[in-house]
């Protein structure tokens, strides 16, 4: 019996310590880990990370219209971010210059290494989109 409690505590300490990366908590909030423990926010009210996209180029290639776009996460709390997820829709490009998804519909999650964010700082990153319409990206998860 004694054994079966371990294993128990055990198991879930672990699947605790993770926190909520995956976005457990569904639209409308974002994933908030720190020290291990996971909330859920609202997002409309989560304003200790912003994203902001800026247009750094524009061209045309036959019938299609390319941008790249700047894609800035700021860190506005009091702790550093060690990790960032995003989700993307799905006219994003990937290197080689074809489309990550035809599905106008579908939001696609952006799992991208990041260096770790300090307190009043931001991370820039690089995107290539098709089209005329700026990329929506909304945040998903935030570890702290």
């Amino acid at each position: 019996m004694k054994f079966l409690a371990v294993l128990c505590i055990f198991i879930f300490s672990v699947a605790f310590a993770y926190g909520c990366d995956d976005n457990p908590c569904g639209n409308g909030t974002i994933s908030v880990t720190s020290y291990f423990l996971c909330d859920c926010i609202d997002a409309e009210g989560f304003t200790d990370v912003t994203i902001n996209t800026t247009k750094l180029i524009e061209w045309d290639m036959g019938e299609n219209h390319f941008n790249i776009y700047k894609v800035k996460v700021h860190n506005w709390s009091n702790f550093p971010i060690t990790n960032v997820i995003m989700s993307i829709d799905s006219g994003v490009l990937d290197s080689s210059l074809s489309l990550i998804s035809n599905d106008p519909e579908k939001m696609l999650t952006y799992k991208r290494p990041i260096a770790r964010i300090e307190r009043n700082s931001d991370y820039s990153f690089a995107i290539t989109t098709i089209g005329f319409d700026e990329p929506n990206i909304i945040l998903d998860a935030v570890t702290f």
